[in-house]
């Protein structure tokens, strides 16, 4: 409902009790089309890797990740309500007046090309100044590498004792904009409404031992296998700290392929940036 008053020259005369001031009730969707919401995303991934055979018993795995993506959202047919009543707002504490018009929107016009007309069809112009549009473009973009180095020990009662030691290295950055002309001076002029960045690094190690007590050398009625993992990992977030998390695990092969497992861990899972 929007308030029309007598000098816009859509004003209907002759109301009974109406001189000045007539409350119009109004169909946006017949005059700006539906409110609709439309968008796209976008994303890609590069990966790349090589493996190196060092000597018969120890390999180098190194590897680098990109990935990122895009989400674009669109929210059409808004009302721009400083250009449709020269209502201001604490971002858009001034609606500027285009030449030749006066103070008070559309509205508030006085002369039939430049004056909303409630009842009919309006000018391209007109609906120009109180179209509106909301749009968000944010994006998440991730870039690892990693390195490991895997081989044999030595060997124990169960046979050969294996480790893992690596290392690896990690981006994230995100970034978000929304622009949008649902309350500037004009539906040409859109405004940021929110805009940033944030990027957070993480440095991490890890290492694991695995040590098979028992194996095929020496399984006994009941215990076709018994191993032993060790492991352990530290991560260093730039904007979060460090975490050090261990984990231990026991596999236990009964035997006729029944094999037990259990283990014990800890893990740090960060926020979203």
């Amino acid at each position: 409902t929007i308030a029309l008053r007598n000098t816009n020259p859509y004003f209907i005369t002759g109301i009974p009790g109406v001189t000045t001031t007539e409350s119009v009730r109004l169909s946006w969707i017949d005059i700006l089309g539906p409110e609709d919401a439309s968008g796209y995303q976008s994303t890609y991934q590069i990966v790349a890797g090589a493996k190196f055979d060092l000597t018969s018993d120890l390999r180098l795995d190194v590897s680098f990740n990109r990935s990122r993506n895009r989400d674009v959202r669109d929210r059409i047919n808004q009302i721009n309500l400083c250009g449709l009543q020269g209502l201001t707002t604490p971002i858009t504490p001034v609606c500027t007046i285009p030449a030749g018009q006066i103070a008070g929107g559309v509205i508030a016009q006085t002369t039939a090309a430049d004056a909303f007309n409630p009842f009919g069809p309006n000018s391209a112009a007109v609906i120009g100044r109180i179209r509106a549009q909301i749009r968000a473009d944010n994006f998440y973009q991730q870039d690892s590498f990693n390195a490991k180095l895997d081989g044999r020990l030595f060997n124990i009662g169960g046979g050969a004792v294996r480790f893992a030691l690596g290392a690896s290295t990690m981006r994230e950055h995100a970034g978000y904009l929304t622009f949008q002309n649902n309350d500037t001076a004009d539906s040409s002029i859109y405004r940021t409404a929110t805009n940033g960045t944030n990027t957070r690094r993480v440095n991490s190690v890890f290492g694991e031992v695995i040590l098979p007590f028992v194996g095929p050398d020496n399984a006994m009625p009941g215990m076709e296998s018994l191993s032993l993992s060790i492991a352990g990992r530290y991560d260093h977030y730039s904007d979060q700290g460090s975490t050090t998390n261990p984990k231990v695990g026991i596999t236990w092969g009964v035997g006729g392929g029944l094999k037990l497992r259990g283990s014990y861990g800890r893990s740090f899972r960060a926020s979203l940036i």
